[in-house]
């Protein structure tokens, strides 16, 4: 059987949908097309059971006949299953997945200080266009989301206890407004899971700069922008608005000779598993 943990082989069954083959058919369908000889019930069994599922032979065996259903193995004899052109087609797509899953969680991992800046300078490249529509789109509701956001923002630092991912919330219904499925599968799953994940350190550094407190004032004008529609105004004060955040970051680089963020980034990274 590939290398592959049964959580690998889940997140393949997510990536062409669950609701077509469960995991362990996509798990007998690696199996069968891993090997260059066909392949039965019993054998499958086994590679299964020392993946850590369990599962039976004769389930193995209704399972193989449900691929041989679907147009994906097909028997040879009586020496056991091979896949089909078509059995083969959708392995490579799951390969295929799962590959690109793997770099994005790679990427995403952030462990030294010029990965998180580059990770704000994607957020915003992307949030540059997520504000122009999001002004043309968004609704009243939208923008009533995004007034309880900053009531909860300013309700926060004036208390002065932090509750985690307040800032990013505002953003996230930002990306909302625009009413695109791309632009929220790119901006939330891709970047907000690590932001959050981040976001204590963030506010460290921008405590450090005593700037902390500056983001609900420059969300309260965003919001302004967006409802008097002003798409350039919007976007130069995002832009302002994000820069800032990453100017802080080098500044704290250049000035980190003691290996703070790695400290940090560990503290932050144990609050958030």
């Amino acid at each position: 059987m590939p290398k592959a943990s049964r959580e690998g082989l889940t997140k393949s069954a997510r990536a062409i949908g669950e609701e077509h083959f469960s995991r362990e058919s996509i798990a007998v369908l690696e199996i069968v097309g891993a090997s260059s000889v066909p392949r039965g019930a019993r054998h499958v069994a086994r590679l299964l059971q020392e993946a850590g599922y369990t599962i039976s032979e004769p389930t193995v065996s209704r399972l193989l006949t449900r691929l041989d259903e679907s147009g994906m193995t097909i028997g040879a004899g009586s020496k056991g299953r091979v896949l089909t052109e078509r059995g083969r087609a959708l392995l490579t797509e799951i390969l295929r997945n799962r590959s690109r899953g793997e770099e994005l969680s790679g990427a995403l991992n952030i462990q030294h200080i010029d990965q998180l800046l580059d990770l704000l300078r994607a957020r915003r490249g992307l949030e540059r266009e997520v504000i122009v529509l999001a002004v043309e789109r968004a609704t009243e509701e939208d923008l009533n989301d995004l007034e309880d956001a900053l009531h909860d923002h300013r309700h926060m630092m004036s208390g002065g206890s932090y509750e985690g991912y307040v800032a990013n919330r505002f953003h996230k219904i930002l990306v909302r407004c625009t009413g695109s499925a791309l632009f929220e599968a790119l901006s939330t799953v891709v970047l907000y899971e690590a932001l959050d994940a981040l976001d204590p350190l963030l506010l460290v550094v921008t405590s450090l700069h005593g700037t902390v407190s500056d983001a609900p004032d420059e969300h309260r004008a965003l919001l302004e922008a967006l409802r008097q529609r002003d798409a350039p105004r919007a976007q130069a004060l995002l832009d302002e608005h994000l820069s800032r955040l990453i100017s802080e970051v080098e500044d704290f680089k250049k000035n980190d000779n003691d290996g703070v963020f790695s400290s940090l980034l560990s503290l932050a990274q144990g609050a958030s598993s």
